[in-house]
């Protein structure tokens, strides 16, 4: 017999650069360089009245070349290197408002605040007023 099935290529490493001269990643630049979203808009091209940020940053292009700088990033540092970073940065004392930062980066990276709770422990509580279900106990009584 015949395999029918295809044989799957395999996935590219790296994929091509994407083109940093599109809207979508002149605005991720533009938010990177540490602008606020109506800067960064307008920067990019966009119309500040009527563009929404939150549909350009879900936009598949705007994802790829998030995707190509971290990658890139991570290429030129090491994961070590920024941790150590942020070691010396909360050792440091002469900026609080970093130190106080790189504390709860830190703490969210040792214990995580999200828990998960599974499906099974979870409970439907439905609170009504009183006045509520005493109506509902007349209709019940006077159809009777």
């Amino acid at each position: 017999m015949e395999n029918t099935e295809k044989e799957k290529k395999p996935v590219r490493k790296y994929k091509k650069k994407p083109n940093l001269e599109s809207k979508e990643a002149r605005y991720f630049l533009a938010r990177q360089a540490g602008n606020n979203q109506a800067d960064s808009l307008k920067a990019a091209g966009y119309g500040v009245s009527n563009s929404q940020p939150g549909y350009i940053e879900k936009s598949e292009a705007y994802r790829e070349v998030k995707e190509y700088f971290k990658d890139h990033l991570l290429n030129q540092i090491s994961l070590n290197d920024i941790a150590k970073e942020l070691i010396k940065n909360i050792e440091q004392d002469k900026d609080k408002g970093a130190k106080n930062t790189a504390i709860k980066l830190a703490l969210d990276k040792i214990e995580p605040q999200d828990t998960s709770i599974d499906n099974e422990d979870k409970v439907l509580v439905v609170l009504r007023p009183i006045k509520a279900i005493e109506a509902e106990e007349r209709k019940i009584i006077d159809v009777e």
